[in-house]
């Protein structure tokens, strides 16, 4: 068994031809299985892209599906893993490192782990120097028990010109399967990600890590699926129903409910 699978959730997007090729030297090194979940997207040109991938690249597809549900797609695509550890990876991201093996050692412990540094691909001219080195933004939870969860909603490195990663993940599989992996109820563009991160250190008390840079391809937001709202409104609204299950004690996700509907 491999010891990484990488779930690359897909819809359509041209770019993964470029980032699968670059991101080739590591998932060979480290022998990761990758897996493309195809949610909503032309299976035509996926088949397209793969075929200048040297490299064997597991594809899932729901031909019912016709709407792009990044949540989904990540259930999908982890019901197909037979890895020990989970790499949740976007599909306009490049790596700067081979950053597994020092993943697969921090996951030994209770923890999960995000890309700690993402760098556009298209770099901002602005040249002056700011004395604030870094912006960062949180939000905390606590519960009834006293389970916490922090969550750092974005961080800026004003003069690197970066960013931090909530959503490139890597972890256990079992602590994905032990909060019921990513809810699909969160649609659009917006908060599924931080709600994973929260519900790891609400019912599981994991630490969170972070390690590694990567490479964003940079695009406006009319490239993210958000379902015909703004991205302002569908993060809004994901927040919202994120904020109401843990009001009510809930920190599972819909992995089992989506296997059901879609697999059985």
């Amino acid at each position: 068994m491999p010891l990484f699978s990488v779930i690359i959730p897909w819809c359509n997007r041209k770019e993964l031809s470029e980032t699968l090729k670059k991101n080739l030297p590591v998932f060979e090194k480290n022998e990761a299985e990758v897996i493309i979940s195809n949610v909503g997207g032309d299976p035509i040109m996926l088949e397209e892209i793969l075929q200048s991938i040297p490299y064997p690249v597991k594809t899932i597809r729901q031909p019912e599906i016709t709407l792009f549900n990044k949540c989904l797609a990540l259930n999908l695509g982890v019901l197909a893993a037979t890895g020990t550890y989970l790499f949740l990876l976007d599909t306009d991201i490049i790596l700067e490192e081979d950053l597994l093996p020092e993943a697969a050692a921090l996951l030994e412990n209770d923890c999960f782990l995000t890309i700690g540094k993402v760098y556009e691909s298209e770099k901002s001219t602005t040249a002056a120097r700011s004395f604030i080195s870094e912006l960062a933004y949180f939000i905390e939870v606590k519960d009834i028990n006293n389970n916490k969860a922090l969550i750092e909603t974005s961080r800026h490195y004003i003069n690197e010109k970066g960013r931090s990663a909530p959503g490139l993940v890597m972890l256990r599989k079992e602590h994905f399967m032990e909060v019921n992996g990513m809810n699909t109820a969160l649609s659009g563009w917006g908060w599924e990600d931080n709600d994973l991160l929260c519900r790891l250190q609400l019912k599981l008390s994991l630490k969170w890590e972070k390690i590694g840079s990567a490479i964003h391809l940079t695009h406006t937001d009319q490239q993210r699926t958000i379902n015909n709202n703004s991205r302002k409104t569908s993060e809004a609204a994901n927040y919202a129903k994120c904020l109401d299950n843990y009001s009510q004690g809930n920190y599972a996700g819909t992995y089992k409910e989506d296997v059901q509907q879609y697999i059985y």
